[in-house]
């Protein structure tokens, strides 16, 4: 017999209480009776389609927090470093731009088949009266603001 507390009152175990289970475990393994061990049953197949699922999320969820964060990163980008020329639509009226001769690019009249590359290049040769952002951004941040202007100010080509 042992002897424990639970909420300061002596419980007991006798050695029996605790061979019982043990010995039914064993006899099911021992006479080859159906045992989690042996087959998957409901409960095991339940945790591994859990497990799956928790994984399959984990992996879902870290790319579109990714994508976000890219997403992120562009509009912070583009704010900082475009829209005090180029306006907060792209229509090329920010604060900034309307004083510029020659006016900065309007975004919603460029043709939809303006690629972000051409974007991308004009970013970082400079065209006009922007200057040249080569030596102040890195090819991933220009290349960055390059798709979100397409992606966000560029009409889309029709579908019929």
């Amino acid at each position: 017999m042992w002897g424990f507390l639970v909420d300061d009152r002596p419980h007991n175990i006798s050695l029996d209480s605790v061979k019982r289970p043990l010995y039914i475990f064993n006899r099911i393994l021992d006479e080859g009776e159906t045992s989690m061990m042996r087959q998957p049953t409901g409960l095991f197949m339940l945790a591994v389609g859990v497990l799956i699922g928790l994984v399959a999320v984990t992996v879902f969820t870290s790319q579109f927090i990714a994508l976000s964060l890219v997403q992120g990163d562009s509009v912070i980008l583009y704010r900082r470093y475009c829209q005090v020329c180029h306006g907060e639509r792209g229509d090329g009226r920010g604060p900034a731009g309307v004083a510029m001769r020659p006016s900065p690019t309007n975004f919603l009249t460029m043709p939809n088949t303006t690629s972000a590359e051409y974007i991308y290049q004009a970013m970082t040769r400079g065209k006009g009266s922007m200057p040249a952002f080569g030596n102040l951004l890195n090819e991933a941040n220009r290349r960055s603001i390059a798709l979100y202007i397409r992606d966000v100010f560029i009409p889309k080509p029709r579908r019929e």
